[in-house]
């Protein structure tokens, strides 16, 4: 199954442990448990991000059942997974299918394919580096009352935290973030939250909260371990169940 797509869009989790030294935390002076602690995180996310790095698009495969279904809900579904497959190996084309969903659902009158059709081209438009673009279609996708998982409603949630935290509106990126978490719940999917929680930390980082940083990536630390150890790997798909 593939991973889910977070920040890996624009950097990796290293960058993030790079800011505790850029913060001016002294890695010699540190608790030796809180050294252990990133060091562990570090090891977990490279983990993710090998496995990430690793995988080929299945886009294939998704064309060949979407050919096979005349459901058009069900067709806005494959469109949005096809497009959020190839936003890794081919923007252009990635672009054209989730526009597609969009023009299918909004035909149909499909509203969690639309407000899923958004979130997926917002992810397009932040990984080009079109945050006001991003944030016009994240809002969008916001503001539908749908039937949808909370997995990704909290998605859309979180591109919103990373959008803005780019944009260096912290405040803003910081309540994206919670509200992810929130949405998703404290006893949600594991895979889900430990990225929620490594945004919010990356955010303290930046605002060099050094403590509370510490503090949210020690609830991560648990909750990567838990997610390790279940073997989940994050899905965004309406039509298919995690690990």
């Amino acid at each position: 199954m593939r991973t889910l797509k977070l920040d890996f869009l624009n950097e990796s989790w290293f960058s993030v442990i790079g800011l505790f030294t850029l913060n001016s935390i002294n890695l010699f002076e540190m608790n030796a448990g809180i050294f252990k602690r990133i060091l562990l995180l570090a090891v977990l996310m490279s983990s993710f991000l090998q496995k990430a790095n690793a995988q080929r698009p299945y886009a294939d495969s998704l064309k060949t059942i979407l050919n096979g279904t005349s459901d058009p809900n069900r067709k806005v579904d494959l469109l949005c997974e096809i497009a959020y497959d190839l936003f890794d190996f081919d923007d252009g084309a990635a672009e054209i299918y989730a526009n597609q969903a969009l023009k299918l659902a909004e035909e149909n009158n499909y509203r969690a394919g639309r407000k899923y059709a958004l979130t997926i081209i917002g992810l397009g438009n932040f990984s080009l580096g079109d945050y006001q673009e991003a944030l016009r279609n994240l809002h969008a996708s916001k503001k539908i009352i749908a039937n949808q998982r909370p997995e990704l409603t909290g998605y859309n949630l979180m591109l919103m935290g990373s959008t803005y935290r780019d944009l260096a509106n912290y405040d803003s990126a910081e309540y994206y973030y919670k509200a992810a978490i929130q949405t998703v719940g404290e006893n949600g999917d594991p895979y889900y939250l430990g990225f929620f929680y490594r945004g919010l930390a990356h955010v303290k980082l930046i605002q060099w909260k050094n403590k509370e940083a510490l503090e949210v990536l020690a609830v991560e630390e648990e909750i990567l371990w838990i997610s390790s150890l279940c073997g989940q790997r994050g899905e965004l798909s309406t039509c298919s169940a995690l690990c």
